[in-house]
């Protein structure tokens, strides 16, 4: 999304969205794709970053969701008979890669988790895909943009850190039955040619690099040959 807004209009906009700080990632300007109006040399989710990067002790009051009378385990096998492939493109790149193991990232072992724990918890998302890799111990909780994906980086990059917020650690640990000890990191999953990889770019996107190495993020690339090959950037 291209929108042409003043330095002032768009921090205008932050400030309205910033004591809801669960539902930050979902806001229009947070996928401003342009320069700002009267700093055009400024891409508009610098700005936005930057105002993330100082004030990062917002992030903390995003609340955990227990989903207390159900699993985080929905059984899905991936690609089966009993799953057919869907027509969203996302999903049906999580479906051919589940059950898979990839070499940086580990068994790819379910997709599309829902965080929510009643109907009344409206607006919560779900986790494209988990991996785990028992060799470093830990499970990536990665958000997947198709190629073709209109969304910044940045957007992709606070959403899968308000899921992992949102998160029961414990409980999703056991209800996949890991390792109490397996750390949990939040990912994000894009391919080598998106619009999100080009923004992955410390020299034009410097605040949003930055914060992605301040929330511990890692960024994982996929490309494609004959079949999904997935490399981990930092």
């Amino acid at each position: 999304m291209s929108k042409k807004v003043t330095y002032d209009e768009l921090n205008s906009l932050i400030e309205k969205h910033s004591s809801k700080i669960d539902t930050f990632y979902k806001q229009g300007f947070v996928n401003y794709t342009g320069t700002i109006k009267d700093k055009p040399q400024t891409p508009d989710i610098e700005v936005i970053a930057k105002w993330v990067l100082d004030n990062k002790q917002n992030l903390e009051s995003i609340k955990c969701i227990t989903r207390k009378n159900s699993s985080y385990n929905q059984n899905h096998t991936g690609i089966s008979g009993d799953e057919p492939i869907t027509n969203r493109e996302e999903e049906r790149i999580a479906k051919e890669m589940c059950n898979t193991y990839y070499e940086d990232l580990g068994d790819m072992f379910d997709y599309q988790i829902p965080l929510k724990s009643t109907q009344k918890d409206s607006g919560v998302g779900k986790i494209d895909l988990v991996a785990y890799n028992k060799n470093s111990n830990c499970v990536y909780l990665l958000e997947l943009k198709k190629r073709d994906s209109n969304e910044t980086l940045l957007r992709c990059v606070l959403e899968v850190y308000t899921y992992w917020k949102q998160l029961n650690h414990d409980k999703f640990l056991a209800d996949f039955n890991k390792p109490s000890t397996t750390k949990i990191i939040p990912a994000v999953l894009v391919f080598k040619d998106s619009e999100q990889f080009k923004q992955y770019d410390s020299k034009t996107y410097p605040n949003v690099c930055k914060l992605i190495k301040e929330l511990n993020i890692k960024v994982f690339t996929i490309t494609t040959k004959t079949k999904y090959m997935i490399s981990q950037e930092n």
